[in-house]
C-alpha cells in the first residue's frame, strides 16, 4: 500500500502585486517635447495596471506632501527624484500642472511602500509560505530598483533591505517548524507502529481474535485519518513505518487463519463425534434394560461433553437431537416406574 495518500496542501496565497509603471525614455530639459503623452492617454495606459497595494484616496495630504519632498517638475513637464547629493528623471506628464504630475508619481511611491508594508504584515502571519516570500522580494527588487516614483528612495531601499533579513529570519522559522511538524508526525505514527507490534507480540492460545481484529481495525483507521489530517512525512519515512504497520498486521491475519483453521478442524471432528453419539442415543432409546442403558446414556453425556464445540447454531440442533432420545428413553423408565409403583400400592391394599 503507498502510504501517503493524502497530503494537507494549502493553496492559499497571497496575491503578489505587480504594478507597472510608465518609465518615458528621459529627454533633455531643453529639448522640446512634441509627443509627450497627453493626460487622456497617460490614463488610459494607468488603467491597464494592475490595481495599487492602496487606493490613491487612503493617502493622506501629509504622506502625499512628504513623498513630493524628494521630486520636482521642470518647465517641460519632466518628472525628477532625489537621491542623496543627485536626482534621477523618472518620466514627464507635460499637459498637466507640475502638482498635478509631482502628485502622480507621489503616489506611485506610496503605492510601492505600501506593497513593501503588505509584505512586512504577511511576515507575521502563520499563513505564509516559503515560495510566497521569494517571489515577492523577488518581484520587489525589481520594482524598487530605480523606479518611476517620487519619494524617499533611500529609507524605501533600507526598508527592502530589512524585508530581505526579515524573510530570511521567517523562512528559516518555517523550515524549523515544519521540521518539528514531521518529527511529531513521525512520533505519532510511530505509536500507532508500535502498538500494533504489540498486539501482535501477545497473540497465544487465550487470545480473543475477535476483539484483538477490531483492535487491529481501529489502529488502521488510526493510521489513515492521520495521513490525511498530520503533515506530509517522507517517504522514505513514510514506508519505512508502514512496513512495520503492515507486518504486524500479517503476523495477526497469518496466525488467525491458522487458528480459525485448525478451529474447523476441531468442529468437523467434534460434529462427527456428536453424530455418533446421536446415533447410539437413537438405538438405546428404545431400550427396557433400565439400568445397563441408564449407565450406556450416562456415559454417552460424558462423551458428548468432551467432543468439544461445533459451533452456536449447529451445537444448538445436534443437542437437541440428542436430549430427545435421551429424554425417550428416560421418559419410558419413568413411565415403567410409574406402573410398578401403582401395581405395588394396589397389591398392598
Amino acid at each position: 500500500m503507498a502510504d501517503e495518500t493524502a497530503t494537507i496542501s494549502d493553496n492559499t496565497t497571497e496575491p503578489t502585486e505587480q504594478a507597472t509603471t510608465p518609465t518615458p525614455a528621459p529627454t533633455p530639459a531643453s529639448a522640446p517635447k512634441p509627443h509627450a503623452p497627453s493626460p487622456a492617454a497617460f490614463a488610459k495606459k494607468a488603467v491597464k495596471r494592475p490595481a495599487p497595494a492602496a487606493s490613491a484616496s487612503s493617502y493622506s495630504d501629509a504622506e502625499v506632501k512628504a513623498a513630493e519632498a524628494f521630486g520636482r517638475v521642470d518647465d517641460n513637464g519632466t518628472v525628477y527624484v532625489r537621491e542623496g547629493d543627485s536626482e534621477r528623471e523618472v518620466g514627464q506628464f507635460p499637459d498637466v500642472s507640475k502638482e498635478e504630475a509631482l502628485s502622480l508619481y507621489a503616489r506611485r511611491y506610496l503605492d510601492l511602500k505600501a506593497k513593501l508594508d503588505l509584505l512586512a504584515s504577511r511576515l507575521h502571519s502563520d499563513t505564509v509560505k516559503s515560495h510566497e516570500i521569494d517571489e515577492t522580494l523577488k518581484s520587489l527588487e525589481q520594482e524598487t530598483d530605480k523606479p518611476a516614483a517620487v519619494g524617499d528612495m533611500a529609507a524605501l531601499k533600507q526598508q527592502f533591505e530589512q524585508l530581505k533579513e526579515a524573510g530570511a529570519a521567517k523562512k528559516a522559522e518555517l523550515t524549523k517548524a515544519r521540521k518539528a511538524a514531521i518529527a511529531k508526525a513521525v512520533e505519532e505514527r510511530t505509536k500507532i507502529v508500535e502498538k500494533a507490534e504489540a498486539l501482535a507480540s501477545s497473540l497465544d492460545d487465550e487470545i480473543n481474535w475477535r476483539s484483538t481484529a477490531d483492535k487491529f481495525r481501529s489502529l488502521f483507521d488510526q493510521w489513515q485519518q492521520h495521513q490525511r489530517t498530520s503533515v506530509h512525512i517522507d517517504k522514505p519515512q513514510a514506508d519505512a513505518l508502514w512496513k512495520r504497520f503492515s507486518a504486524a498486521r500479517t503476523t495477526f491475519n497469518q496466525a488467525r487463519r491458522k487458528w480459525s483453521q485448525a478451529r474447523d478442524v476441531e468442529r468437523a471432528h467434534a460434529k462427527a463425534e456428536k453424530e455418533a453419539i446421536i446415533a447410539e442415543a437413537n438405538q438405546l432409546k428404545d431400550s427396557t434394560a433400565w439400568g445397563e442403558t441408564s449407565r450406556r446414556f450416562n456415559e454417552l453425556m460424558d462423551r458428548w461433553k468432551r467432543a468439544g464445540r461445533v459451533g452456536r447454531s449447529d451445537d444448538d440442533a445436534l443437542w437437541a437431537q440428542f436430549r430427545k432420545a435421551a429424554d425417550e428413553f428416560f421418559n419410558a423408565r419413568q413411565a415403567d416406574r410409574d406402573q410398578i409403583s401403582t401395581s405395588e400400592k394396589r397389591r398392598s391394599c
